[in-house]
């Protein structure tokens, strides 16, 4: 599997056609007739993993990386290549996930944060510093982890605002007892009916900086009024 032993032209042009399509390395969906067919799967498969997991090209380590298991994901787990690790990270499952939460790359802890588990997501939450991956595990809309990340961040208005619109019910609710203003007034331009009440009741803020919330707010008001039933006499008036 290692192009960088004396093959002869046949050979690479062989190689070639199993591996490479359009220059881009691609892993064979089956074990092509040269290396024995569907009787040898086994043996190809394991032969092409530890020569492509040994490479010294990140782009075979990050296919091998799709399409192998924990033992070589372990192996790759320390793999100099941040891309490399990225791509554990996409395939890897929570063991390789737990370690890969507290990479040294934005890129690779990005990648965990938008595919690990909900427990490790949690501890995320719990020690993770950089904003984008704290706004990555947002997103993610676990309600325990924006628990946390609430919490954690209460002093940081700016980034409470940042996450508002993807927040659950109950962190928003609990957003409107912030102190600062503004935080407040996001709750209100992103939250239900009664919290968007609540926010045009709020004497703190300027009349003046509710304009999208009395927007928000008459638009539900206008969706309660479209559901409403119209009384008998109303829709025989209707029909007529």
């Amino acid at each position: 599997m290692n192009q960088e032993k004396g093959y002869t032209e046949a050979e690479r042009e062989r190689f070639n056609d199993t591996f490479l399509k359009d220059g881009t390395w691609v892993w064979p969906e089956k074990v092509p007739e040269w290396a024995g067919g569907a009787a040898a799967q086994e043996e190809f498969y394991t032969a092409l993993r530890e020569a492509w997991t040994t490479s010294s090209d990140p782009r075979k380590k990050m296919l091998v990386a799709q399409h192998s298991g924990p033992e070589v994901w372990n192996r790759l787990l320390g793999d100099e290549n941040e891309m490399v690790r990225a791509a554990v990270a996409l395939a890897g499952d929570e063991s390789v996930h737990r370690v890969l939460a507290t990479d040294s790359s934005q890129l690779v802890r990005e990648y965990v944060a938008d595919y690990c588990s909900p427990l490790v997501l949690r501890c995320m939450a719990d020690h993770e510093t950089d904003a984008n991956i704290l706004y990555h595990i947002a997103q993610r809309k676990d309600r325990p982890a924006q628990s946390i990340l609430v919490a954690r961040c209460w002093n940081q208005p700016e980034f409470l605002k940042k996450i508002v619109p993807l927040l659950s019910q109950a962190e928003k609710d609990h957003l409107l007892t912030h102190e600062a203003p503004e935080v407040r007034l996001r709750v209100g331009e992103y939250g239900n009916r009664r919290q968007a009440r609540t926010v045009m009741e709020d004497r703190d803020i300027p009349e003046t900086q509710k304009m999208f919330v009395e927007d928000r707010l008459q638009e539900f008001e206008d969706i309660a009024q479209a559901l409403t039933p119209l009384p008998l006499e109303r829709q025989m008036e209707v029909s007529l």
